[in-house]
């Protein structure tokens, strides 16, 4: 009898062994598809996230652009009874200060449009040393104003930025 009694006490546990390894195998199943989704969802964060790096940085790029164009720039630096030499050193510290504060964003454009970026810096300070060195030493803002407004025109130049512009809105484009 004692046999019986045994395999009565199996019989009445099967159900509870079945349901405890049914709830075990639904708890563990569920706790990994949680986790893959989990993943997945951190991961999609952080590529939205990068995404929106990628936006700021192509938006903060074309403005460094505009702010480099000699016609937008050099009504905010001049001032009444500033020497060309004084707007010529505001000119050159403003160009130098807004590229070091964007350089960072070189890492989310591509190597050509940062290429272009920079190149475009460098023709502008060209154009600035060019046209000072033009001038007689006692020359106004004005007389360089006028004297960087000239060689622009010379070199039928509206805005020396607006070729890297162009890419960069291209390429933010082609992005977004």
């Amino acid at each position: 009898m004692n046999e019986d009694n045994a395999f009565q006490l199996g019989l009445q546990c099967l159900p509870a062994l079945m349901l405890c390894t049914t709830f075990f195998t639904l708890f563990f199943v569920g706790l990994h598809w949680y986790k893959k989704q989990l993943v997945a969802s951190i991961a999609a964060q952080q590529i939205a996230s990068g995404v929106n790096f990628k936006i700021q940085a192509y938006e903060r790029l074309a403005l460094f652009l505009e702010r480099l164009n000699p016609t937008a720039m050099i009504p905010t630096l001049r001032s009444a009874g500033m020497t060309s030499a004084d707007l010529h050193q505001a000119i050159m510290y403003q160009i130098k200060a807004e590229y070091e504060h964007n350089v960072s964003q070189q890492i989310y454009v591509s190597e050509a449009c940062w290429k272009l970026i920079k190149t475009t810096k460098e023709h502008i300070v060209t154009l600035v040393n060019k046209s000072m060195q033009q001038l007689h030493p006692g020359a106004s803002a004005i007389d360089l104003n006028k004297k960087i407004y000239e060689l622009m025109q010379q070199l039928e130049i509206e805005n020396p930025a607006e070729p890297a512009l162009l890419f960069l809105r291209a390429e933010a484009q082609s992005f977004i």
